[in-house]
């Protein structure tokens, strides 16, 4: 009769066991299941959420170009090598409402910012043996223009454009939809499509010049890729998700006034 009720006391031991254990399971692949989900959710949120600094170098000729001599008179740098950097972080422009939007063309738009106070940009060129630097968040505003077409897009970012001869223009260009959601400059990013279509500076009325023939360097493009703990929670989330309809068949429980015990 003892081994009888400890066969009995075992056989309710394993199933409690193995009922805390399939629950332990179920809500461990919840868990995953819920995490994965979050990270993807925070990773798709548009706007600064997921803005990834851009920054590269860039080289071409100068054309249009002024320089004082000492005897006060102009002249000029025209087909002279000139380089250059920049940098643009989208999380830091100001989420104003542009102040103006108007057709490009008859198949687009585009809108123009005015910003003060907001260092989202730099820009440095060397030229003719000097070299100058121009960033946003100056004295002067900034203007900032996303243009959006059929035939591409673009993203002017004109730094001290209030203050004549002390500002600096750059121009990125790309397929269309390639670098904004319209129009939201938050959003804005490179692949391999984007180009420098134009920069220019003037730096007081001595100095300045456009540049031609340029080509340029990104040292980041701003296509997030998630990382590999990221892909790995997401991965174990998925699976998770998708094992909580294959749960394990549990042995059905028989009642003990419905057992049978051979002698």
């Amino acid at each position: 009769m003892a081994i009888i009720q400890m066969a009995v006391i075992q056989d309710e031991g394993s199933y409690i066991l193995n009922m805390r254990c399939d629950v332990a399971v179920r809500l461990g692949r919840i868990f995953l299941g819920s995490a994965a989900l979050a990270v993807m959710i925070i990773v798709s949120v548009p706007g600064d959420a997921g803005a990834v600094p851009i920054s590269g170098s860039f080289s071409g000729t100068a054309a249009g170009s002024r320089f004082r001599l000492p005897n006060g008179e102009f002249s000029n740098f025209n087909g002279e090598t000139v380089t250059g950097t920049f940098q643009i972080d989208p999380a830091l422009i100001p989420g104003d409402p542009p102040y103006l939007i108007s057709p490009e063309s008859p198949d687009g738009q585009s809108a123009s910012f005015l910003h003060s106070g907001a260092p989202y940009a730099s820009l440095s060129f060397t030229a003719h043996g000097e070299k100058v630097n121009f960033a946003t968040g100056g004295l002067s505003s900034d203007f900032l223009t996303l243009v959006s077409t059929s035939q591409g897009q673009q993203v002017n970012f004109g730094i001290g454009e209030t203050y004549p001869y002390n500002n600096a223009s750059l121009t990125l260009a790309g397929p269309p939809g390639s670098l904004f959601d319209p129009f939201i400059p938050q959003t804005l990013h490179v692949d391999a499509d984007t180009f420098l279509s134009s920069v220019s500076f003037f730096f007081s009325r001595d100095f300045g010049a456009s540049v031609v023939g340029l080509t340029v360097q990104f040292n980041e493009a701003a296509t997030t890729v998630p990382e590999p703990g990221i892909l790995g929670l997401i991965g174990a989330g998925m699976v998770g998700l998708a094992g909580l309809g294959a749960r394990p068949r549990r042995r059905a429980r028989i009642p003990l006034s419905s057992r049978t015990i051979a002698s």
